[in-house]
């Protein structure tokens, strides 16, 4: 029987009580609702502030526990979405289309992410290769997202 302090609401309890004596820690932000705070949906989709410490410390603030390399957490979360792997929810195809202007520029992070010598850290150095979610689509590539398999 999980132990039940006599402290707290009794909704609590109760919520303990079905999580096996764990209580749930609150739903932190998702990162594609992160990134989306950052994109601005004008006439002309504007995703450059997605590229700036603003963004990167919501982002950093929005996590249950800090990665133990934020930097390259931040970079592979926004790589994963635009490519809809690792079981993450993609970019619409305009909110993609404005990333990857942007993403596959040599150096994009490196005003973000300085080292305490003033320079960059190697993070997107190259810019970004690979193909987003609805570019594969377009292209001929079977891939189905996770969230649209039946249950």
């Amino acid at each position: 029987m999980p132990y039940l302090s006599t402290t707290g609401s009794d909704a609590l309890k109760a919520e303990i009580s079905r999580n096996n004596g764990r209580q749930k820690k609150s739903k932190a932000k998702s990162s594609i609702s992160v990134f989306r705070d950052f994109i601005d949906y004008c006439v002309q989709m504007d995703a450059s502030k997605v590229f700036t410490k603003e963004c990167f410390d919501a982002w950093l603030s929005s996590r249950v526990t800090v990665p133990k390399q934020p930097e390259e957490s931040f970079r592979r979360a926004l790589t994963a979405h635009l490519r809809g792997s690792d079981g993450r929810s993609p970019f619409s195809e305009e909110e993609e289309a404005a990333v990857l202007k942007l993403i596959r520029n040599k150096n994009v992070f490196a005003g973000m992410f300085k080292n305490s010598n003033g320079k960059g850290n190697g993070i997107g150095n190259i810019g970004f290769r690979g193909l987003g979610y609805h570019e594969k689509l377009r292209n001929g590539h079977k891939y189905i997202h996770l969230s649209i398999l039946p249950t």
